[in-house]
């Protein structure tokens, strides 16, 4: 196997540079580092992978990625006085997808820096005009209130209704009712209607032991959700030990304590890396209903958004497979009745103060009925010593056991 630094993949390179440049404060830094970033890109990634359908779903996040870096880009031209250099692509995007309000909005703002409040006032009559023929519906509150900024001749900054770094506006999830959310010093009104997230995949129905690990997760966790225990609780152990599925099993087992919602996360990531945080409070927020074409652009504003949809809800966050306390850190809700449960390979020595168990090997007494798989058979009945042996053979690791006990147990 050839070890390839990240420096010297262009896809590594360009999500480190897009990562640096959404920590600068000032859009002319900006500009230089997403051109660079967006140099790297020579037609789509994995251009000559076949098939076809394989390839868009091993590229699909760094697709997404790039998208993002684009309107960063075009949102730091329009707030540096070089709006009219954005319009050419902006119309570009708004012709490949008409009902895109955060698109739609950006080019008003583009027109209305570039001194064209006439045009940014027409695209929003075409997005209305489309909408409301599409879909039966009218603009959102975030490019409306942009609408009204023009039509009153108000400035608008980057703060307008939402539309920060890259001209996110945090559309909120769909229904009725509204709260007031505040996510990077700006308020705007997000609509939260009840939307409960329960998204633990299915527990194993024929889970044992570990009695002593769910009794003690689950306290913690309970008097976490009673507000009587901050934050939460950490896994660690070898691959294979059933860290994922212990964690998954107490999320089901608590699931009447957070009434609000189950989030789970897995940040293992893909051949590219590990999900990167931007992208995990991304998913976050896209799990509590706010939609994809309003998440806040930068990390710290979408940290600020997930930690006001927290504040007033019990909500249970499984953080499966962290690799680092800097990747998961920002998604730890600030409301003490939310709780976290984090897996990872090795402990995470910033989470010292937290409850921690080491999820090692089955001891040998549960093996062989584990060879299963959790489940007692005939053949495991009738042959208990070859049982013995192969669950030996498994090191007593769950996954390696659950995979004998399918194919031999039967």
């Amino acid at each position: 196997m050839i070890d390839i630094p990240p420096e010297c993949v262009d896809a590594h390179r360009f999500t480190a540079l897009v990562a640096h440049a959404d920590q600068l404060d000032r859009y002319h830094d900006r500009i230089p580092v997403l051109r660079e970033a967006l140099g790297l890109w020579h037609g789509p990634a994995l251009a000559d992978y076949q098939p076809e359908e394989i390839r868009q779903r091993l590229t699909a996040r760094l697709d997404e990625r790039r998208a993002e870096a684009h309107l960063m880009l075009l949102t730091a031209q329009i707030y540096t006085a070089s709006a009219p250099s954005a319009l050419p692509d902006l119309l570009e995007l708004r012709r490949a997808d008409p009902g895109d309000e955060r698109i739609t909005a950006l080019l008003m703002l583009a027109y209305h820096h570039a001194g064209q409040p006439a045009a940014a006032l027409a695209a929003f009559r075409a997005l209305r005009v489309h909408l409301r023929d599409e879909l039966g519906v009218d603009p959102g509150p975030e490019v409306t209130a942009v609408h009204t900024a023009v039509l009153r001749r108000e400035p608008i900054d980057a703060g307008m209704s939402g539309l920060r770094t890259s001209g996110a506006a945090p559309a909120g999830p769909v229904g009725t009712g509204s709260s007031d959310l505040t996510a990077g010093g700006v308020t705007a009104t997000h609509r939260f209607h009840g939307f409960r997230p329960f998204q633990l995949p299915p527990d194993l129905p024929d889970f044992v032991g570990r009695r002593a690990e769910i009794e003690r997760l689950s306290n913690v966790l309970t008097a976490v959700a009673a507000g009587a225990y901050p934050t939460g609780a950490a896994l660690s152990g070898a691959p294979g030990t059933g860290k994922s599925s212990l964690a998954v099993h107490v999320g089901h087992r608590l699931r009447s304590h957070y009434p609000d919602g189950q989030i789970y996360l897995d940040l293992a990531g893909d051949d590219i890396g590990p999900v990167a945080t931007h992208d995990a409070l991304g998913q976050a927020l896209l799990a509590l209903g706010f939609a994809a074409a309003g998440l806040p652009a930068s990390s710290g504003d979408r940290a600020a958004a997930l930690r006001s949809l927290c504040a007033e809800r019990r909500l249970l966050l499984v953080l499966d497979n962290a690799q680092s306390i800097d990747q998961i850190s920002a998604l730890f809700p600030a409301n003490p009745r939310c709780g976290v449960l984090v897996t990872s390979r090795a402990r995470l020595g910033a989470l010292s103060t937290w409850p921690h168990i080491e999820v090692a090997p089955l001891a040998h007494r549960r093996r062989a009925g584990d060879a299963a798989p959790h489940r007692r058979t005939p053949r495991v009945d009738a042959e208990p010593d070859a049982a013995r042996r192969v669950a030996d053979l498994c090191a007593g690791l769950p996954l390696a056991l659950r995979i004998a006990g399918t194919r031999g147990g039967r």
